[in-house]
């Protein structure tokens, strides 16, 4: 299982306020062991969960990203809109999120005709400040 070099950011815009809904947008880098830049991730790739908050645990969901195929000027960034599940706003509190990256693919074969799964994955934290 190689690992992926993974690193985030949330954006300040918009300002994320209590009692909303609202999206917050991570910025997040994706590369290989070797530093060469990893594309073609989907949400299904991306997990993201509440680690540590001082407020009450709200259930994240990520929305959507967008790679460079569909916008982005530089290989292995992707955007993530993370966002709140249900009906759980936002707490007025600093959240600490932990940002889990896989990617699973097959690599030559086992034997004759057993494919090889290959499975990436790499690990970060980041934060999200809402204020009321």
């Amino acid at each position: 299982m190689p690992p992926l070099i993974v690193e985030a950011l949330t954006s300040r815009l918009p300002e994320i306020t209590a009692g909303t809904e609202f999206q917050v947008e991570v910025g997040v880098s994706v590369t290989d062991e070797n530093g060469n830049p990893v594309n073609g991730l989907k949400a299904d790739n991306f997990t993201i969960q509440e680690v540590a908050g001082s407020a009450p645990q709200v259930e994240l969901k990520v929305f959507a990203e967008e790679s460079s195929a569909t916008g982005w000027p530089v290989d292995g960034f992707y955007s993530v809109s993370v966002g709140p599940m249900g009906d759980n706003p936002w707490h007025d509190a600093s959240y600490v999120c932990a940002l889990v990256v896989s990617s699973i693919y097959s690599k030559g074969t086992v034997g004759k005709w057993m494919p090889k799964i290959v499975r990436d994955r790499g690990q970060t934290l980041f934060t999200i400040d809402v204020r009321s």
